[in-house]
């Protein structure tokens, strides 16, 4: 299967970044992604972005530069950003990649379209990435972090229940959301999946104290304060669901993106601690 390569932005110092054996990043201005994708000249601001950039006629970065500026043209400033490219060999392994990167931290870096080594084919990764934060920082905490996500993701068992997490998670962090509401109520049902597995009855209450127990478990959050905003967000997840919207705050939004990253985050590397056994006995301790 020929390798695909997906320009990107993200802020490192690195020349290129090897994420696992068929899955690497190279920049744009190495001699190796030039010839492949048609650059003529790069040049790199001292923090590592693009400043200027140069393509041969009808290569595949003209094509990429022309699609986004005919049908997206909001972001055809991420064109002229990009300074890398994600390199794999099949589609799975980018939208992984896509997904760990939204895991790291609220960003709007991340792969969409794809051009293949012979420049032949073409691929979408179906969510545009261009919303959540600033671009991801990855020097070598973040490239270690981000290597255990995705050994972890290419190792999965779960691949069913991952599956539609990774579609809801990358959709609700993308820029095609149209509403908060419905980008809030994406997020709120990924932590019902992960906190409420199995559960019919007391859904507003073990869904607040399993939430509650389980952060303060993993990452030493107040028990109370906890409590107070799984409440909350279950409250206008149920909002939502039954009327088509509620008034969602700043606050609101921020918290429910970082329990849900921070959930995700454990559970790709560790499902069993959202087993229900596991969640019932946690509830238990006090």
């Amino acid at each position: 299967m020929p390798i695909h390569y997906f320009p990107l932005t993200i802020a490192s110092t690195k020349k290129s970044i090897r994420l696992a054996d068929s899955i690497s990043r190279l920049r744009v201005d190495s001699a190796r992604v030039r010839k492949l994708i048609g650059i003529r000249e790069v040049t790199l601001s001292g923090t590592g972005l693009v400043s200027s950039i140069s393509y041969k006629k009808n290569a595949a970065w003209n094509t990429w530069c022309i699609y986004l500026r005919g049908n997206l043209l909001s972001h055809n400033i991420r064109i002229q950003q990009t300074n890398f490219v994600l390199a794999t060999s099949t589609q799975d392994d980018a939208i992984l990649v896509s997904f760990a990167i939204k895991l790291m931290t609220g960003t709007l870096s991340g792969p969409y379209i794809g051009f293949s080594e012979d420049q032949n084919s073409i691929q979408f990764l179906h969510f545009r990435p261009y919303w959540g934060g600033h671009f991801l920082k990855l020097e070598q905490s973040e490239i270690n972090c981000l290597r255990k996500l995705l050994a972890a993701l290419l190792k999965f068992k779960e691949k069913a229940i991952l599956t539609t997490i990774i579609e809801l998670y990358r959709y609700a962090e993308s820029a095609d959301v149209s509403s908060r509401s419905l980008r809030f109520l994406q997020l709120a049902i990924i932590l019902e999946m992960l906190f409420l597995p199995s559960q019919q009855a007391e859904l507003s209450y073990r869904f607040q104290l399993r939430v509650a127990k389980w952060f303060n478990r993993f990452y030493k959050d107040d028990v109370r304060v906890i409590a107070d905003k799984a409440k909350s967000i279950y409250d206008m997840r149920s909002k939502i669901a039954h009327h088509g919207q509620a008034r969602i705050s700043d606050n609101d939004m921020n918290c429910v993106r970082d329990f849900t990253r921070r959930a995700l985050r454990k559970y790709v590397v560790d499902p069993s601690t959202f087993s229900d056994s596991y969640l019932n006995d946690l509830c238990l301790l006090r």
